[in-house]
């Protein structure tokens, strides 16, 4: 349960125009057009009902996110028309129940991909809560080494630390020489910490800080004076070229009986998906299973270049059991000498 007052864009007005319709009229509203059509469209517009959208709240109505985004316009027409309608003393034609088939029927595209909706749901809302973005990367997310924020928090200074996150907010200042630097809050599945990057770093990973995507971030710690820690970053890498980098290996485990072909569609999928060992291919392995018995196949020529669709395509082969990655972190720069130089060991 989350309040809607909270979301972004939602005002107190629109709350208790929404709170007022269901109170008086007694039961749920049917779709996005009945929302439109019995509330006051003069508290509620288009922003509200975006917002209200990508936080989740009208998720029991019928049609997903996509789909009540593309039927926002054409709602707020039949609202205003049932408005015009309602000032003037106007009825149906037909009266009774018949005057609900004038209402529109919501028209369907193509939803959201997943990473757009969880993005947008955390711009409305401020966090994530139908879900997360680390979901679409589980194997990779789960194979990784890297360390958490909790464990960070704990950390002597100059200890080195690899984290896999989101940056949800960030702050731009200058530093002495006038080039900009960000101080930035990073979360994970087990917390937040803060995080700084300099502006040597800066200068190419702005982009990267400015987007919702995950982050794999190498850095050091610092020890405020309050004993708080943060994160000095000296390394930061989107999560699709980690994906593609830092893999050394995939296994796929897969259960052959009741298919004549077995091989087939998983040559096919490897067909798609083929690359030269130079261009970053990763080799696969197949544990397959039939009739009882066990093989571990190894190709020799096929590599595969691991990218969120290919995960993607992966999960949706027939007889897919499970997918392991098998992944190495690089190597930590070199120690920064900053404040006195930096001690530590690496955490992981």
């Amino acid at each position: 349960v989350f309040g809607m007052g909270a979301v972004k864009n939602v005002g107190a007005k629109a709350i208790e125009e929404i709170a007022r319709v269901r109170r008086e009229s007694a039961r749920d509203f049917e779709d996005i057009f009945d929302l439109c059509g019995s509330a006051d469209l003069g508290c509620i517009n288009r922003k509200v009902l975006e917002s209200l959208i990508h936080a989740g709240a009208l998720d029991d109505l019928p049609g997903h996110r996509a789909a009540q985004l593309h039927n926002v316009d054409r709602a707020l027409q039949f609202g205003n028309r049932k408005a015009r309608d309602r000032i003037q003393g106007q009825a149906s034609l037909f009266g009774g129940a018949q005057a609900e088939s004038v209402k529109p029927v919501i028209e369907d595209c193509e939803p959201l991909d997943p990473l757009e909706e969880f993005s947008a749901e955390r711009r409305a809302m401020g966090f994530y809560l139908s879900g997360h973005p680390f979901q679409e990367y589980r194997e990779f997310m789960d194979s990784v080494p890297v360390s958490t924020t909790a464990r960070a928090a704990n950390l002597g200074e100059g200890s080195w630390v690899d984290l896999a996150g989101v940056i949800t907010s960030f702050s731009e200042s200058r530093d002495r020489n006038k080039r900009l630097y960000a101080r930035c809050h990073f979360e994970d599945r087990a917390g937040m910490i803060e995080l700084t990057v300099y502006s040597s770093l800066y200068e190419t990973a702005a982009p990267m800080v400015k987007s919702d995507s995950i982050l794999l971030v190498g850095g050091r710690v610092r020890v405020k004076g309050d004993g708080v820690r943060e994160i000095i970053a000296d390394r930061i890498v989107p999560v699709n070229e980690a994906l593609s980098g830092w893999t050394r290996s995939l296994l796929l485990r897969m259960d052959f009986d009741g298919r004549d072909d077995p091989l087939a569609e998983l040559n096919g999928f490897l067909a798609a998906n083929l690359c030269e060992a130079e261009d970053g291919g990763v080799p696969v392995m197949v544990d397959a299973s039939r009739g009882g018995r066990n093989w571990l196949l190894r190709s020799r020529s096929h590599r595969v270049r691991l990218s969120l669709e290919t995960l993607r395509r992966m999960r949706r082969l027939s007889g897919l059991q499970s997918v392991s990655l098998e992944c190495a972190l690089p190597a930590a720069p070199p120690p920064r000498h900053r404040n006195g130089g930096w001690k530590g060991r690496r955490e992981s």
